[in-house]
């Protein structure tokens, strides 16, 4: 029995523009078959199809489907990322509690309004690699900080209530 390859997640990046729209079809098919159908429905033949490439043209750059899974989530979090940071813009600087309150929550809702079908799939059914799931939890806690750092002048426990706000958020 041959011993088991060690696979590359991504087999080859892209250089030219046909081949980088190639790859963006591949992704857009896969994201939009994992938002549908979740993860038990998710193969690379129906992504193939879906972006109207061969099987082989998908395998020239991932090597599977848990490698197609990782790059929509890290362009979801990384979409993610600067909505957060926009609300961070958004809230520097204001003084008043109602236009903080207002900030917050709209720099939240924006976050789980991105494409809320894939959102849910990817945080409940994909099994995210390890790298993916450092990166999820660097932008929560970041996303706690950045809250907490907010609240600070007007609660008590700006922490507490950084945390709750965040989770609560996450988990609707």
């Amino acid at each position: 029995m041959p011993a088991a390859r060690s696979r590359q997640p991504v087999v080859r990046k892209p250089k030219q523009g046909r081949s980088k729209a190639t790859v963006a079809a591949i992704i857009e098919a896969a994201a939009r078959i994992l938002a549908e159908q979740g993860w038990a429905g998710f193969n690379t033949n129906a992504v193939a199809a879906r972006a109207g490439v061969s099987i082989g043209s998908l395998y020239e750059y991932f090597s599977d489907k848990q490698a197609l899974a990782d790059e929509i989530a890290s362009d979801h979090l990384a979409r993610g990322e600067a909505l957060l940071a926009s609300a961070a813009a958004g809230i520097n600087g204001a003084n008043d509690p109602a236009a903080l309150v207002d900030a917050l929550v709209r720099g939240l809702v924006d976050l789980h309004r991105d494409d809320p079908q894939l959102h849910r799939v990817l945080s409940s059914e994909v099994p995210l690699s390890a790298a993916i799931r450092r990166r999820v939890e660097t932008l929560r806690q970041g996303a706690i900080a950045f809250v907490g750092q907010a609240l600070t002048p007007h609660v008590d426990n700006p922490g507490v209530a950084a945390q709750l706000l965040v989770v609560l958020s996450v988990r609707r």
